[in-house]
């Protein structure tokens, strides 16, 4: 089987069913025939698809050691009512962090069943799920637990490995009948499903379509992505994995597409809060399409990079000008500058005892002054961003510099550091290292 590399567990009530829909087809005024598959028979606390995927998710948790498994879901998540039996089947721990406040008893459907199976419940409030679920696991691990994470829909790559194994099950089913589909039709929300099901389809080189029914936001991106992740799970497990994107949006007016467009950096906040819910780390390209430096560069460039990187993303491949088609050194120089400011405000304000400095400004006084204090002295260059390029003198010793332009100030800045710059040599066992990577790959061409 296709997914024999990784560790499985029995969970799930295999094969489901494959049944004919002709009553819904004649509803319908005829058409093609209609298959489907029930998956809400697979038998774990009730069924429902995702019991395929906590197979392989519990088996991993094992396989680590663990002893509690932690996911995230709404407060009648089926995800989370079958996380909860599945931990409950094996002896393990289960904590559930649930979104919003608990709402008033009596409890009912999948609420209820969280707790009747054992789970314990977690509310995250008007926070952050992801947040919650980091602190959740934190305060597991200060109690000498082992928890095992695994986000919405168990929509990681090791879950998307039961979607694999499905498509499996129903080739050999339509084998068995001699049947073959034009399409798999299924609702895609965390999208975990659809790459499993991509994946198997590409494998077992079926010749059917897969449409996923958006019913959450970036899914596609996502399925394509998880499958991707899949694929490389399968073929060497534990195989290190960062979730990316670099995608763009059309200029409705012509039909380009854009690397500048604000919704670039809402695309590369979503994959940073998506990569969160998977626990991998995350990286998206940020762009303009200016055709020289200026104000729309910075802009874009801002608009870009900030709310991904305010969203936590972890690499950020900054491309350059003109859709990635024009090159300039004033540019990055600039950049540099929306770089540090970016980090700037991402160091937030520090609150403690050493930075409120009540001491002082009780020493001080209302009527002192701070600028000449040691405390001032140790602690302004780690708290005030100072630019290269920004001119904040008064007007007139602006002028008397020949009012310089940022560009201007820029291409000073770059011909500065290409005449004065000196890269470090490579350290002497690193090129030879490098030497030998080179002859092996010449020697492997003949």
């Amino acid at each position: 089987m296709l997914t024999d590399a990784l560790p499985r567990i029995s969970l799930a009530h295999l094969p489901t069913p494959l049944e004919e829909l002709p009553r819904l087809r004649a509803a319908l005024g005829g058409g093609p025939r209609l298959w489907i598959k029930r998956d809400d028979q697979t038998g774990l606390a009730t069924g429902g698809n995702k019991a395929r995927k906590l197979e392989f998710l519990v088996a991993e948790a094992l396989e680590r050691g663990a002893d509690t498994l932690v996911t995230v879901g709404a407060a009648q998540s089926n995800h989370c009512r079958q996380t909860a039996a599945a931990a409950a089947r094996v002896g393990l721990r289960c904590a559930l962090v649930l979104s919003g406040h608990p709402p008033p008893r009596p409890w009912n459907g999948n609420l209820l069943l969280h707790v009747l199976l054992g789970a314990e419940l977690h509310w995250v409030g008007d926070g952050e799920r992801s947040d919650a679920a980091a602190a959740v696991v934190e305060g597991l691990r200060a109690e000498g637990a082992r928890p095992f994470f695994f986000g919405v829909g168990g929509s990681v790559p090791t879950g998307a490995a039961g979607y694999v194994a499905a498509v499996e099950e129903l080739y050999a089913q339509l084998q068995a009948r001699s049947l073959s589909l034009d399409r798999i039709v299924f609702a895609s929300g965390s999208a975990g499903t659809q790459a499993g099901i991509l994946v198997g389809v590409q494998a077992l080189g079926m010749e059917t379509r897969v449409e996923g029914i958006d019913v959450s936001a970036v899914s596609a991106l996502r399925a394509e992505i998880l499958a991707l992740a899949a694929i490389a799970q399968l073929i060497r497990p534990g195989t290190p994995v960062v979730y990316g994107m670099s995608s763009s949006v059309p200029d409705m007016r012509s039909g380009v597409n854009l690397a500048g467009a604000v919704e670039i950096g809402l695309l590369g906040a979503a994959v940073a809060q998506l990569a969160r819910r998977c626990g991998l780390p995350c990286l998206m390209s940020s762009g303009t399409d200016a055709h020289a430096p200026g104000a729309q560069a910075m802009m874009e460039r801002l608009m870009t990079f900030l709310f991904p990187a305010l969203a936590g993303i972890d690499l950020i491949n900054l491309t350059t000008l003109e859709t990635k088609m024009t090159l300039s050194l004033e540019q990055w120089v600039i950049e540099e500058e929306v770089l540090n400011a970016v980090e700037r405000l991402l160091q937030g304000i520090t609150v403690d005892d050493e930075s409120l400095a009540l001491d002082v400004i009780q020493e001080i006084g209302p009527k002192g002054a701070f600028v000449t204090v040691d405390h001032t002295l140790r602690h302004f260059r780690e708290e005030l961003l100072t630019p290269n390029l920004f001119h904040r003198q008064p007007r007139d010793a602006w002028e008397a510099a020949g009012a310089p332009d940022m560009q201007t100030r820029a291409r000073e800045q770059a011909r500065r550091i290409l005449a004065e710059h000196h890269p470090p040599s490579l350290p002497d066992d690193v090129a030879v290292q490098l030497d030998a990577i080179l002859k092996g790959v010449e020697a492997d061409r003949g």
